[in-house]
């Protein structure tokens, strides 16, 4: 069971997995045992033993994903960031990032799934950085549906000129009638779950960007420019 959606094409960076297995006398040999048979692409950290009523996804309080948008190709950054150059305005992301607070119905912004009756999440916060080059959107919600992220960042980004984005971007989020654009997704990358080892509910609600930063420091790319609306 894993504590984070990653679709096709999707990275993680710190990725959380429980499993039920024998006793095993030795977690370092198992270890180095299973990161020698697992495809290139994936390494494994850390393992650990747990009681038998935690569980990988549901003991998170919170999920934390990341996108990366470039304005230029890079040879090193093609398969995990999305190159677009006509962005937004700053100022108007700003504002439709300020929006991803509180308990939201995405369904505007989901995969639809017929069997699913309710599409609600709660967001903790949502951010647009610029770190050199490169454009990240990061948000932290307690659920993440199908596609919800791509499809939060296609709808800031690939607004047709001469729309107001923010103001479509809340009316989406109130239930207007509106198929959000979806961003690619290899520029997508799950950062990790916050457990209530991390924080609190209550912490989260008022500095998720804090414990994002104690938690996962590199998922910052420290030091961070924050951007702040045009005047």
């Amino acid at each position: 069971m894993a504590s984070g959606r990653t679709d096709t094409g999707v990275h993680a960076m710190n990725q959380v997995l429980h499993c039920d297995i024998p006793h095993v006398s030795d977690l370092r040999d198992l270890h180095r045992s299973l990161n020698a048979v697992l495809p290139s692409d994936i390494s494994i950290r850390a393992i650990s033993t747990v009681s038998g009523l935690w569980d990988a996804r549901r003991s998170a309080i919170a999920r934390i994903y990341r996108y990366t948008i470039r304005s230029f190709p890079t040879a090193l950054h093609r398969f995990t960031t999305w190159v677009y150059g006509n962005v937004p305005r700053i100022s108007e992301l700003h504002k439709s990032a300020a929006l991803l607070r509180g308990r939201k119905d995405v369904r505007n912004f989901c995969r639809p799934e017929p069997q699913r009756d309710t599409f609600e999440t709660y967001f903790y916060g949502a951010r647009w950085y610029t770190v050199g080059p490169e454009l990240h959107f990061i948000v932290c919600a307690t659920h993440f549906y199908h596609r919800l992220v791509r499809r939060l960042v296609g709808a800031q980004i690939l607004t047709i000129a001469g729309t107001d984005m923010p103001t479509m971007f809340k009316s989406a989020l109130a239930g207007s009638e509106y198929s959000a654009p979806s961003a690619p997704p290899h520029g997508l990358c799950f950062i990790g779950p916050i457990y209530e080892s991390d924080s609190t509910r209550r912490e989260l609600e008022s500095s998720w960007i804090e414990v994002m930063s104690r938690r996962y420091p590199a998922a910052l790319n420290n030091p961070l420019r924050e951007i702040h609306p045009e005047p």
